[in-house]
């Protein structure tokens, strides 16, 4: 098989793999049990964006993506324009579906956590509800990881972009009222003091949150996930 046919054997071998826990849930709202609701949605909500393959990310490495060689390849590709927006969205997306999963643990009966675990579960990051949390602020490492494989295909980002912002709205109560939630968050990181909040109890996934929802409203606005190509030549450059 060729590399592409190799990711796709796996991404669809996980997919079939992952199962919604088993959380202590009734029914929701149409009757239907949570393990239900994937039977009856087997292709993830986002399956069309993983379908639309990049011929930026393709071209970036010669080796396996999760390889060490790979690895090197696509860094030594990327801009820190694009290392940061992979950071932001997928720390966020992954820090939210843990926290989703946790809330879910505790309080089975809470209607957000209800919603909110079954949209996460019509999504390809249900696979992170099975999984130990990927990202801590209590290991400051895990963030380089997390961005690593966020850079590795573009589609995850664009995913986990629209995740962030329909777990926000659906806490914020505001609809689709994507321009509100933005507006919210960028007054927050204009009032709010960095440094302060980063030595605050919960600092750092607060502020993990709000550069995930701004930069997820900033790449669903383009139709690149990616920078001009003088953006890289110039990170090329730099370093």
């Amino acid at each position: 098989m060729t590399r592409d046919e190799i990711k796709t054997g796996v991404e669809r071998a996980l997919l079939s793999a992952a199962e919604v826990p088993e959380f202590d849930y009734s029914v929701d709202d149409d009757g239907r049990t949570f393990g239900e609701v994937w039977a009856v949605n087997s292709a993830p909500a986002d399956a069309r964006i993983f379908s639309e393959k990049c011929s930026v990310c393709a071209s970036r490495t010669t080796h396996m993506a999760g390889s060490k060689n790979g690895q090197r390849e696509i860094l030594a590709a990327t801009c820190f324009c694009e290392m940061n927006r992979a950071r932001a969205i997928g720390g966020a997306a992954s820090m939210l579906v843990d926290g989703v999963r946790a809330t879910a643990l505790a309080d089975p009966d809470d209607p957000f956590s209800r919603r909110a675990v079954e949209l996460v579960s019509s999504t390809v990051f249900k696979l992170l509800l099975r999984d130990p949390r990927k990202v801590s602020s209590e290991k400051p490492a895990s963030i380089a990881a997390c961005t690593l494989f966020f850079l590795h295909d573009c589609s995850w980002q664009r995913s986990g972009a629209s995740l962030i912002l329909r777990l926000a709205l659906l806490k914020m109560d505001l609809a689709d009222d994507v321009a509100g939630a933005a507006r919210i968050f960028r007054a927050m990181d204009e009032e709010i003091n960095r440094a302060s909040l980063l030595r605050s109890p919960g600092g750092i996934d607060l502020l993990l949150t709000m550069d995930g929802v701004l930069q997820s409203v900033e790449l669903l606005s383009k139709e690149s996930a990616h920078c001009q190509e003088s953006c890289a030549v110039q990170a090329r450059d730099v370093r």
